[in-house]
């Protein structure tokens, strides 16, 4: 994200490269690169099945699934 800020900052607003970064800066798109990002380093890397990894992501959502609800629901009335 701070490399897209950047990269904005550097190009013109006209160019390929300032799109790109505009989409990668986007706060659905960088959330979407760190939960990949953290699946390869703290998955595969080590070692893990695809098994092991959805379930050790499942149990992570399972603990914060009603804080996710009541933002949801939150953004939803705004």
């Amino acid at each position: 994200m701070i490399a897209a800020s950047l990269a904005k900052l550097l190009v013109p607003a006209s160019s390929f490269s300032y799109k790109l970064a505009e989409f990668i800066r986007s706060a659905e798109i960088s959330m979407l690169i760190a939960v990949l990002v953290a699946m390869w380093v703290f998955g595969y890397r080590m070692h893990q099945t695809g098994t092991q990894i959805t379930h050790q992501l499942t149990s992570a959502i399972e603990g914060i699934s009603n804080v996710l609800l009541v933002i949801a629901a939150g953004g939803v009335i705004q």
